[in-house]
């Protein structure tokens, strides 16, 4: 899967949330890089859960999560096209021990700010100033997003207005121009893995528009995002759920702030007005349907708890498989001969019991695989790292 001289990448194939961060994890911990790297964006999150212990990720790629594990001591690279607050990237390094001199950052990152995060929740204009109400007209909010603040930032940067990474006093030692990068893997054939955020088929240019993230989000434009060469692009690691989720297209808000799930259940039952604001997260492809969760279940033979997202605590929306989201992901995302690209197939414990190999015939996996559109197929059943198998397909 790892090649000297190459970066293999984690793609996410469909709408997000397909459990990137278990794939990555495994990859670390099976191949251990010498770089892990990303561009994560602070509307995406990424999990690892390993030895009894459980990490989200908002800022460093997941592989760091293994950081001093069996003397592994990765160097890693975050990309221009992250955007992050330093608070969140300084609590992160806490978390797995990772030292500055193992942290390169672009100078031209970006750095969110509250304003950031206060625009796209219509709390304050697009310069920061707050308003005298609550517009959700004026941010982001309208169109799905997670109102993280990462959008607003990378606009900014557009606008050559806003923070970046080479403003902040704090990150001065870890600042690092890509030409060091580049040589470390054109002159040393180290080995990288590169984190892909969010899905494939939120990408800004995408079918779905406007619902969807504020950058590209294919193989290229990740590239883009770390000021790489698409000479250092190696194997793609393509992630995909069993049954593919968006984000949902409602919140709550109250007490000038927006609600969780359950703060908004709580609130309700205790006949506190609330704001219900539609936040279209977008549609789907023309092969699929909206499901509920109590169909996910009856399909499944057990109960499925309806899922939250990681960072708005709302409850997802889910769908079928698509075949043809499938195909457009391999079209765009494709490496270079004689890289490969491998499916990772999560949540097959969303399947009903000894039905993994006819979901892989109706889906059209089983066909790609023997096809040599993918080159292998490995399945993960739950949120472990160690959860993750290569899985034969039948002929």
């Amino acid at each position: 899967m790892l090649t000297p001289g190459k970066i293999t990448s984690v793609l996410d194939a469909q709408y997000g949330s397909t459990a990137k961060g278990v794939i990555s994890a495994h990859l670390t911990k099976a191949h251990r890089p010498d770089f892990l790297m990303t561009a994560n964006g602070r509307n995406s999150s990424h999990t690892v859960v390993d030895g009894g212990r459980t990490i989200v990720f908002k800022v460093l790629p997941v592989g760091t999560f293994y950081n001093g594990h069996n003397n592994y001591t990765p160097l890693v690279y975050l990309g221009p096209g992250s955007a992050f607050m330093v608070d969140d990237l300084r609590k992160e390094m806490g978390l797995v021990g990772l030292h500055k001199s193992q942290v390169l950052i672009h100078p031209r990152a970006s750095i969110v700010t509250e304003a950031d995060i206060a625009f796209e929740n219509g709390l304050a204009d697009f310069a920061g100033n707050p308003l005298s109400g609550v517009d959700h007209t004026s941010g982001t909010t309208a169109h799905g997003t997670t109102g993280s603040g990462a959008g607003a930032a990378r606009a900014k940067k557009s606008l050559r207005k806003g923070r970046i990474a080479r403003d902040e006093p704090e990150l001065a030692e870890m600042l690092c121009d890509p030409e060091y990068i580049i040589d470390r893997f054109n002159k040393d054939g180290r080995t990288g893995l590169l984190d892909g955020s969010q899905g494939f088929l939120l990408s800004l240019y995408g079918r779905f528009h406007p619902h969807c993230t504020s950058r590209p989000v294919t193989l290229s434009g990740f590239f883009s995002d770390m000021d790489l060469p698409p000479s250092l692009i190696g194997n793609v690691a393509a992630v995909a759920r069993t049954y593919p989720i968006r984000i949902a297209s409602k919140r709550y808000f109250a007490d000038g702030r927006f609600l969780t799930w359950h703060e908004a259940q709580r609130l309700a039952g205790l006949n506190v007005p609330i704001e219900e604001i539609d936040s279209n997260s977008g549609g789907h492809y023309p092969d699929q349907v909206e499901l509920t969760w109590e169909e996910v279940s009856l399909r499944a033979g057990r109960v499925i708890a309806p899922e939250l997202t990681t960072l708005t605590k709302l409850p997802r929306r889910i769908f079928s498989w698509s075949k043809l989201a499938m195909l457009d992901f391999l079209r765009q995302n494709r490496p270079p001969e004689p890289f490969e690209t491998s499916l990772f197939l999560t949540f097959t414990n969303y399947l009903k019991d000894g039905t993994l190999d006819e979901f892989l015939r109706s889906s059209g996996i089983s066909a790609l695989v023997t096809d040599n559109e993918l080159s292998e197929l490995y399945s993960s059943d739950g949120p472990e790292t160690d959860s993750v198998r290569h899985t034969p397909v039948a002929p």
